[in-house]
């Protein structure tokens, strides 16, 4: 295998980050080389990056800075971070007890000789009563609007003919001989067989 084929292998990997150090440095050199192929040169300055910028990024300060807090600050830290993640739990807790309240009537008025009521307690009473009213007066209308869905209940003249058709019927049946009953269902124009 050539080494650009290795290259391209190991580009490969340093993507999808499974390259070791040693292999990222030789990556490294290879794209600092002044006779780079056309096709690599894109690489050139993202690995000159890599290399330079981000490794001194990296690099600790000089100073004798530490990077940890000493050990009874790291405990009063960690101790201040319990607190306040208690506390936001119990203010999350608390804001949605809150938020769980419901007042149907909040932002509900009513004027009452001229005075402009907002109290929820003075006002619920009559807001409750006139809820009730108007579930009364939308029942009385469904049911007046299911009588005009029902022709037999609304026509009052074939309300009558399907009464006189129902008491022949009852006079019929009551005939033991089943040729007469029919003829006599022929000359009425009924039909009693239920």
């Amino acid at each position: 295998m050539n080494e650009y084929q290795e290259i391209e292998k190991l580009l490969e990997r340093f993507f999808e980050g499974r390259t070791s150090g040693e292999e990222e440095q030789r990556l490294y050199r290879f794209f600092a080389q002044d006779a780079l192929p056309e096709q690599w040169r894109r690489y050139r300055s993202l690995f000159g990056y890599f290399e330079t910028a981000l490794a001194e990024e990296c690099r600790l300060p000089d100073s004798n800075l530490r990077l940890l807090p000493p050990p009874r600050r790291r405990r009063r830290m960690v101790w201040v971070g319990v607190a306040a993640l208690l506390a936001g739990v119990l203010a999350g807790i608390l804001l949605l007890k809150e938020s769980t309240r419901f007042d149907p009537y909040e932002g509900s008025y009513i004027v009452r000789d001229g005075v402009h009521i907002t109290d929820p307690k003075q006002i619920r009473p009559e807001l409750e009563a006139t809820v009730r009213d108007v579930m009364q007066q939308q029942e009385q209308q469904e049911q007046l609007l299911r009588t005009f869905d029902d022709p037999d209940s609304f026509d009052p003249a074939l309300r009558l003919e399907q009464q006189i058709e129902a008491l022949y019927c009852e006079m019929l049946n009551s005939i033991q001989d089943g040729e007469i009953r029919r003829e006599a269902e022929k000359i009425l124009d009924i039909n009693c067989n239920n």
